[in-house]
């Protein structure tokens, strides 16, 4: 029940405010969602590791995360993915 009441009231809050994200950005952390590494995202979008790393260290900034697994909630409790 107090879990419940929490889930609503985090939820509440966080779709107040929508992520300001690319179309890159947006793509690399479905990726991630779905359980991929990085490499493998380099290898499915046709770019680089590195630029990889780069669209989600931005997905982790902008959602405030500490790492890909937070921003991914943040991002599934926002209903962005």
């Amino acid at each position: 029940m107090l879990s419940s009441f929490i889930y609503t009231k985090y939820k509440n809050l966080i779709t107040k405010n929508q992520f300001d994200i690319t179309a890159r950005e947006l793509e690399c952390i479905k990726w991630a969602a779905d359980g991929k590494t990085s490499w493998e995202i380099s290898q499915i979008l046709s770019i680089s590791q590195r630029t990889v790393d780069f669209h989600l260290a931005n997905c982790i900034n902008k959602t405030n995360s500490s790492n890909r697994q937070q921003a991914i909630v943040k991002f599934v409790l926002n209903g962005q993915l």
